[in-house]
């Protein structure tokens, strides 16, 4: 009885298998393509004027009382929170005391 080993290189077939997955993903894709043509793209909103609401926020400002120096912090509100966080706003208030208090 002869015993067939497997063949290392590609078999006889390989080349229809990967005729059959590229026309697969060919498929797929104008499948996927033809959902999208499906939904209407978003309407041209370019020519609408929002109008511009007023910034919302903090504005800190330290001004030094021997020279009148002043300086300012702007935190605004944003839609998942403050742009600056309570902590950092401290630490930066810190900063410019102990730059005036060196002077």
């Amino acid at each position: 009885m002869k015993v067939r080993r497997k063949s290392l290189w590609r078999s006889k077939n390989a080349a229809r298998h990967f005729r059959k997955r590229a026309n697969q993903r060919a498929a797929k894709e104008r499948k996927r393509l033809e959902r999208a043509a499906m939904y209407d793209p978003m309407p041209d909103t370019s020519h609408v004027v929002m109008p511009r609401l007023k910034p919302s926020g903090f504005r800190i400002t330290v001004e030094c009382m021997d020279d009148g120096q002043r300086a300012s912090l702007t935190v605004t509100r944003l839609p998942w929170g403050l742009s600056v966080s309570p902590t950092m706003a401290g630490r930066k208030i810190a900063t410019i005391l102990k730059y005036y208090t060196a002077l």
